[in-house]
């Protein structure tokens, strides 16, 4: 019997989403699987996911589907560009997560840290809208600002992560919002969590729209559009967790 644990990532093809599936309780002598301290780890074996160690086939099984603007997400990232001010300009994201499985999970959906690659700013080194050298962050003006979620036409219990921006930099000198550009490189992005601990019965959906707005801070946010898609990218990966639940 060994005291550690290994994770396995379950990639689906043709979704911007990568799953982790973390699953607790004892295991049956019948079953060829590692045992560890407090948990184990399977990889599921599900219409659109490939993997050739399966080593469970109905614990948490589920299925996820999601969509950004009506159109199904393809490929490895989220992206979030073009990307323009005002509080009419948001992009949708909706999903479901079907619980296939004869036990009921706990799911987290996050944003995960980016690398340099996915989160670029346009660096102004002419000064041409303020000073010179400040760095501007498309994800420093995208803020997640409503979550929706429904099973069976009702509303779980859940943490949100409602109001946080793709970046954070500063709000001083602007009325709502955050500032424009910052002098220096933001070095660290965090992981965005959206949602955490919702709970999904066995056989049941859970159906979530986000919307992320690009917020009108009151000023001249044109370079975001003018000079910014030169240089600059916003993109993200979209992660879900399930686990046994707290």
């Amino acid at each position: 019997m060994e005291n550690r644990s290994e994770l396995r990532k379950v990639k689906i093809p043709n979704r911007k989403i990568k799953i982790f599936l973390t699953l607790f309780g004892t295991l049956a002598s019948t079953i060829a699987l590692t045992i560890v301290t407090f948990s184990w780890f399977a990889t599921i074996r599900k219409a659109g996911i490939e993997n050739d160690t399966v080593q469970v086939v109905d614990t948490y099984a589920h299925s996820f589907s999601c969509a950004l603007d009506g159109v199904a997400v393809v490929g490895d990232v989220v992206e979030f560009t073009p990307f323009y001010p005002g509080h009419v300009h948001r992009k949708t994201l909706t999903f479901t997560l079907t619980n296939l499985s004869d036990d009921a999970f706990s799911a987290d959906l996050f944003f995960e840290q980016p690398s340099t690659l996915e989160e670029i700013p346009y660096v102004d080194t002419t000064g041409k809208w303020g000073a010179e050298n400040y760095y501007y962050y498309l994800g420093s003006q995208i803020s997640l600002t409503s979550i929706s979620l429904l099973i069976d036409g009702v509303t779980p219990s859940y943490t949100s992560g409602d109001g946080q921006y793709l970046v954070q930099t500063s709000s001083a000198g602007v009325t709502k919002g955050q500032v424009n550009g910052v002098a220096s490189a933001v070095t660290s992005i965090p992981r965005l969590n959206i949602i955490k601990n919702v709970s999904i019965p066995s056989n049941k959906t859970l159906n979530g729209t986000l919307e992320f707005t690009f917020v009108d801070n009151g000023t001249d946010q044109s370079m975001y559009f003018v000079d910014w898609p030169q240089e600059g990218v916003s993109q993200r990966l979209l992660y879900a967790f399930l686990h046994q639940g707290v």
